[in-house]
């Protein structure tokens, strides 16, 4: 009864969660193997991308809506040729990837999950390709090399941590105390993290204020064309060929300020990365200072959270509206496909910007709520 019930709790956070979680994936009864076994690389990539415990796959529930509907999915007696799904997963899966399949019934209605452990040593391959999710898609991840670099640099971190125990269990010898190793207090972590924050943010503003000037001079310029095209003059058509060049450079200026911002801004958020695998290794909260620090500092990433996410609403609508002047000029042609590559990039970043605050957040509030 226990059991059920936690599973039941289980059902019940992830459907309330963003539909573009990237971690979890839901499905009504679409069980094609080859398309689970792309979903466990994909989730098992994408949860430790996103600092997860698991990833998880769910048969019974809509996508779109995460209402509960039931499914007629029996993966335990499931069998590909005269092998059994789940054998037949785990070979076709490179490397090795623990995943838990749990078949429950949540209010009358059969519903099936496959837990999937975050990999720990390499991107997880199913058929030789590795899948991450971008998204509410399912892509490769050889398409999107700057995600695939960030596994690779937490799998080496996770992997540095536990070869130091392994070394320290192989020789004998007695891993130092929390006490007696030189520790940071919150108090010291804030400190480097505001720093970190104030460059973020000092980024991301010129960026959103580049970008809210370029679509309001655009909006200005698609009306003027459009009464230019209306009047019917003589000389039209040059005078809109004008005005397009005119909106190409303007686009070329816009995206060689996103050229000089995004590295920045990308740096800095490696700089923050630090500091959250510091404090997962070192902080402590140790007195009241370090508590109120962590407060004052948990209210800032909050804040943080919110602009990033407004920001990557703006980038979107932006990129969106650029998509559609294609064909128009071989300048603006150019213009366009300059300007969508760096927003591509940016919208890359300010993705994992929200994840890495969602996370910070939620350290926060253990030590917060552990410690003191």
């Amino acid at each position: 009864m226990v059991k059920s019930n936690i599973i039941d709790n289980l059902i019940e956070k992830l459907i309330m969660l963003p539909k573009e979680t990237e971690w979890v994936e839901f499905k009504k009864d679409n069980f094609n193997p080859d398309l689970i076994g792309k979903y466990i690389s994909a989730l098992s990539n994408s949860a430790c991308l996103h600092y997860k415990d698991y990833g998880y796959l769910l048969f019974g529930i809509e996508d779109k809506t995460h209402k509960v509907i039931g499914t007629k999915f029996k993966p335990k007696e499931c069998k590909i040729g005269n092998e059994e799904l789940e054998n037949w997963l785990l070979r076709k899966l490179q490397l090795r990837v623990d995943f838990k399949i749990i078949e429950h019934v949540y209010s009358d209605m059969p519903v099936v999950i496959f837990k999937i452990d975050p990999t720990h040593n390499t991107p997880i391959k199913f058929d030789n390709i590795a899948y991450i999710r971008v998204g509410t898609y399912m892509k490769k991840l050889s398409e999107y090399p700057e995600k695939e670099r960030k596994i690779w640099k937490w799998i080496d971190v996770s992997s540095t941590t536990k070869t130091k125990k392994a070394v320290i269990e192989a020789e004998g010898e007695k891993e130092a105390k929390p006490e007696e190793e030189e520790e940071k207090g919150l108090w010291d972590f804030v400190v480097d993290g505001e720093k970190s924050l104030k460059d973020i943010t000092e980024c991301m503003e010129r960026m959103i204020k580049a970008t809210k000037e370029i679509s309001e001079k655009m909006k200005q310029q698609t009306v003027e064309v459009q009464k230019i095209a209306q009047s019917g003059v003589p000389g039209t058509a040059s005078r809109i060929y004008k005005l397009t060049t005119t909106i190409a450079m303007d686009m070329t200026q816009y995206a060689k300020k996103l050229e000089e911002e995004q590295p920045k801004f990308h740096s800095s958020w490696e700089s923050f990365d630090e500091n959250i695998t510091g404090l997962l290794q070192t902080t402590r909260i140790h007195d009241d200072k370090d508590k109120e620090a962590g407060l004052k500092f948990r209210s800032q990433v909050d804040d943080l959270r919110s602009s990033v996410r407004n920001a990557l609403k703006g980038v979107r609508k932006y990129r969106e509206s650029i998509a559609n002047l294609k064909r128009i000029s071989r300048a603006l042609n150019q213009a366009s496909k300059r300007t969508v590559y760096v927003l591509d990039l940016l919208i890359s970043d300010l993705e994992g910007a929200d994840s890495y605050c969602i996370k910070v957040l939620t350290l926060l509030d253990e030590k917060i709520e552990q410690e003191v």
